[in-house]
């Protein structure tokens, strides 16, 4: 269960890293959408990705201490 939680945490920050990568660049490129989505909605899903993993990682994290 442990290793689970790592990896998922892992991706889930990959995933919100490019996310916002992503979004970032289609805004600086002037695009308003990307795939029908809006580049704000796009990036608040890369934020919460990164969210995500922090929270699993912190739950990780408190598993070890236990």
């Amino acid at each position: 269960m442990k290793t689970m939680f790592n990896w998922v945490s892992h991706i889930a920050a990959l995933a919100g890293i490019l996310d916002c990568f992503i979004a970032g660049t289609a805004s600086v490129m002037g695009q308003q959408t990307i795939s029908g989505y809006d580049v704000k909605t796009v990036f608040l899903v890369g934020i919460a990705g990164m969210v995500l993993a922090c929270l699993l990682r912190l739950y990780y994290m408190s598993m070890e201490a236990a």
